[in-house]
């Protein structure tokens, strides 16, 4: 399950300018979001186009969601039957349909992120 995600600090390569900005948009593990110390690597992730999100969020599952301690069993259970039943998981244009839906759009100001404009939300 993944949630808002507010910015980390920069990395010692980039400034808070370069890499996060007020508005972009951050996925994060709601099961360890509010636990002092993550126990696994990339419990958040912030993808710089809408394309991406699909890439991201296989990435998020194979390193985090699958080692994540913090994941209910029964969570786990219900992944893992969406997964063999649900064709529509792999499909990129499906993750960026369903994006756009919510009203997440890539960053029209910047080419290095996506934000939310409340304006393309559907119903």
């Amino acid at each position: 399950s993944i949630a808002p995600a507010p910015a980390p600090p920069p990395s010692s390569a980039q400034t808070q300018a370069q890499r996060h900005y007020p508005g972009r948009v951050g996925m994060r593990c709601v099961h360890c979001a509010h636990h002092a110390k993550k126990s696994t690597s990339k419990a958040a992730f912030y993808p710089l186009r809408l394309k991406n999100i699909y890439r991201e969020v296989c990435a998020w599952q194979r390193i985090h969601f699958k080692r994540c301690p913090h994941v209910p069993a029964d969570v786990r259970e219900r992944y893992d039957e969406y997964k063999r039943i649900d064709p529509s998981r792999g499909k990129v244009r499906y993750w960026e349909t369903s994006a756009r839906r919510i009203g997440l759009v890539n960053n029209p100001d910047r080419d290095d992120g996506v934000v939310f404009d409340q304006t393309t939300r559907k119903a």
